[in-house]
């Protein structure tokens, strides 16, 4: 852990991966997908967010 000048401690790279990790494991995914008029044709996904969910 490193301390600021003003004796703050900063976030460690690991306690950062870990509130990374746990973000991801609550965050709900939007994903927008094509809708082809021809039936023959597979969607694809145009966009993937992950959104966070308010506890």
């Amino acid at each position: 852990m490193v301390l600021s000048s003003d004796c703050t401690a900063l976030i460690t790279q690991r306690k950062l991966d870990e509130l990374n990790d746990e973000y991801d494991r609550n965050a709900a995914v939007v994903r927008v997908i094509s809708q082809p008029l021809d039936p023959d044709t597979e969607p694809e996904v145009l966009c993937e967010k992950r959104i966070a969910r308010g506890n």
